[in-house]
């Protein structure tokens, strides 16, 4: 599921989980190479401060 639409449910620990294992899944992609590589790292890091960011904002 996508992680915007779990934010807009309300489902922050989903969100967080699935952030998290796209932070993961882009990390060990980090060995290949190809092009946007650094760009898709950089915002599966971005996500999950964002899904950070909304949790804190929420409590």
């Amino acid at each position: 599921m996508n992680i915007e639409h779990l934010l807009q449910q309300g489902a922050l620990q989903q969100a967080l989980e699935a952030s998290q294992a796209l932070l993961q899944q882009s990390q060990h992609l980090e060995e290949q190479t190809y092009v946007g590589k650094d760009y898709d790292l950089a915002m599966a890091i971005r996500m999950v401060g964002y899904v950070l960011k909304i949790g804190d904002s929420a409590t």
